[in-house]
């Protein structure tokens, strides 16, 4: 149990972090779906290259690394998918996670 939980420690790691960088960047996208559209669009868009570097920058290493942002007049969200590997040394091998983190 104990080899599984070292193993998988690093996926759990990136996940939480990957959640951070999406509830520190949620403020700012909520503030821009206030604004009128014409300032929301620019805010949005700074957003949406910032997410992805800050996520790299953590740790995500995945190529296909998708970052959704949804909106409406109400609500915001945002939610980042990738996948992280876990490494098991002993049998050589790997396991991928699917991971959705969400805000």
């Amino acid at each position: 149990m104990v080899y599984v939980i070292v193993c998988t420690w690093p996926v759990y790691s990136l996940s939480s972090r990957a959640k951070g960088v999406l509830l520190d960047a949620l403020p700012m996208f909520y503030r821009a779906n206030l604004r009128p559209e014409a300032v929301a669009s620019v805010m949005i868009m700074n957003l949406k290259k910032s997410v992805p570097q800050n996520l790299r920058k953590e740790g995500v290493r995945d190529p296909h690394l998708e970052v959704v942002f949804s909106r409406n007049k109400k609500e915001v969200s945002i939610e980042a998918h990738f996948i992280a590997t876990a490494v098991f040394p002993v049998i050589n091998k790997t396991f991928d996670f699917h991971l959705s983190r969400g805000r």
